[in-house]
């Protein structure tokens, strides 16, 4: 595995455990799409950019969570962070 495709990995890695260890979310569905899971080295000869992340969970009300909290729902946020 690339180190392009490591970081992105573990970007991702984190942020699951973002959503479990600070939202709570113990249980859910994630559908991966995006660069990440295509052969982009090869296809277009460039490493991949990211990955697109859709989480299909049970999330506590947006009215009850704090600022911080709130970014691991927002894609700007995440992907800053991630």
């Amino acid at each position: 595995m690339s180190p392009d495709r490591q970081e992105i990995l573990r970007g991702l890695l984190d942020y699951r455990d973002a959503l479990r260890t600070e939202l709570g979310i113990a249980a859910g569905i994630q559908w991966l799409d995006g660069s990440f899971v295509e052969d982009v080295e090869r296809v277009e000869a460039r490493p991949p950019g990211d990955v697109d992340v859709l989480t299909i969970a049970r999330f506590p009300p947006v009215s009850m969570l704090t600022a911080p909290q709130r970014e691991l729902l927002a894609a700007d946020g995440t992907k800053a962070r991630f």
